[in-house]
This record gives C-alpha cells, sequence and structure tokens, in this order.
C-alpha cells in the first residue's frame, strides 16, 4: 500500500501538479514584489508559517487527529476543490495577509 502523502500528491488525480502551480505562482508574487530580496523574504515567509503551524500543533489539544481527518478527506478530492476546502478551514487566514493584500501591492507598484 502507498503511503497517504503519496496518494494526495500522485501525478494521477493528485494535487501534486496543483500544488506545484501555486507554488509557481507565489514565486512570482514574490519576484514582482521583492525583486532582488525575493527568495529570502519568500523562505522567511514559509519558515513562519511553518514555525507558527510547529506552535499550534503544541497549543492544541487533538491536533493531530484533526490534522489526520483533514489529510484523509484531502485524499478523495480532485485537484480544483482543495483551494476552496483549505479556505474554510480555521487556520486559513493565519498567514497575516489579506487574501488581496498581493494583488493591491502589485497593482500600486505598476
Amino acid at each position: 500500500m502507498k503511503p497517504r502523502i503519496t496518494l494526495l500528491l500522485g501525478d494521477r488525480n493528485g494535487i501534486g501538479p496543483e500544488l506545484i502551480a501555486k507554488g509557481k505562482a507565489l514565486k512570482a508574487v514574490f519576484r514582482r514584489l521583492y525583486g532582488a530580496t525575493a527568495e529570502p523574504s519568500l523562505n522567511g515567509y514559509v519558515t513562519r508559517l511553518a514555525n507558527e503551524a510547529s506552535l499550534r500543533s503544541l497549543r492544541t489539544q487533538g491536533y493531530c487527529d484533526g490534522v489526520g481527518a483533514m489529510f484523509g478527506k484531502t485524499l478523495g478530492m480532485q485537484p480544483h476543490m482543495l483551494a476552496g476546502y483549505l479556505a474554510d478551514q480555521p487556520f486559513s487566514d493565519s498567514h497575516g495577509l489579506s487574501v488581496c493584500e498581493g494583488e493591491e501591492r502589485l497593482s500600486a507598484s505598476r
């Protein structure tokens, strides 16, 4: 039996290609926003998100069970459903940016 992460990220009915596309889009936003410092800025942003998730896991009773259940739900999803599902989760606004903030900053810099 394949590990669950392989099933989730696999090319056939997996969300791997969707995550890769979203990752490329995020890198492009950081390049436009931060120019030469895009890579360290993105690395810092991702590190902050990971650290906040780690702290949530320590502070939240039943965290692993909840994340396991959420992960299980994603296994049956079509890739286009993932963003909407994750947007409905309690942690979805923990990144510190409004949904449109990146685009507003891009528009202002043009």
